[in-house]
């Protein structure tokens, strides 16, 4: 019962963060089992299959960014900072003041023992800014050499890299968790004690798949209003 409700809480979850589309039925039928494999045996090969690809799907999040990404970022970062540092001179040479514009940026910070919570905002010199101005080349030597000492580039995956094999494996997961879907529900049909996992995959569990292509036009009085439209069998 814990489960099942667990499931149904993801579920409404799920529903709600839906935005356009819509929701279509899938035919999921119970893969046949192997010579002396039971439906238990066959759900539990599913639900390994899982753990798997959620142990890979951690390397993969986890896996460095590419030294040379980092290093990319790191020039794009020093110009933007050197860009801000730039002095302004302009009331020095329009108006003849002796004052020096100097970059500054600003910070918030929190003031305590007040009667509720409060937050000011001062500006302060920007040195970052101007030490990136007037030592960019030194500055970016250091941070590649940072870099070099703590990359992996052996074990590193840039975002492209990353984001196919995660939605591979996405894929892989919805795919297996379908089976196992379909698998309970022919244990339980067998009076078998076995229940859905409480973080079962909505979509597996109620064996449908969101769409984003826009479906035929709603017809009136079909309940077919809102957003996101159930397309499906009877």
């Amino acid at each position: 019962q814990q489960n099942i409700g667990a499931a149904i809480r993801g579920i409404e979850n799920w529903l709600g963060t839906l935005r356009g589309g819509y929701i279509a039925d899938v035919q999921i039928d119970p893969p046949p089992l192997k010579k002396s494999e039971s439906l238990i045996d066959a759900i539990e090969q599913r639900r390994r299959r899982l753990r798997e690809l959620s142990a890979d799907r951690h390397t993969i999040q986890s896996a460095p960014v590419p030294s040379k990404v980092v290093k990319a970022r790191i020039r794009e970062t020093v110009d933007a900072l050197a860009d801000r540092g730039r002095f302004d001179l302009d009331q020095m040479i329009e108006h003849g003041s002796r004052d020096i514009q100097w970059p500054v940026k600003r910070v918030q910070f929190q003031v305590f023992n007040a009667q509720s919570e409060t937050v000011g905002f001062v500006e302060l010199p920007d040195m970052q800014a101007v030490v990136a101005l007037l030592h960019r080349d030194a500055l970016v030597r250091a941070l590649d050499a940072e870099c070099d000492a703590n990359s992996d580039d052996a074990a590193a995956m840039d975002d492209k890299v990353r984001a196919d094999k995660l939605a591979t494996i996405a894929a892989d997961m919805l795919a297996t968790e379908r089976e196992e879907c379909a698998l309970i529900e022919a244990a339980q049909q067998n009076n078998l004690n076995v229940e859905f996992r409480s973080d079962v995959s909505p979509m597996a569990l109620l064996s449908v798949e969101l769409v984003s292509a826009t479906p035929r036009a709603p017809q009136p009085d079909a309940g077919e209003a809102g957003v996101i439209r159930y397309v499906g069998g009877s």
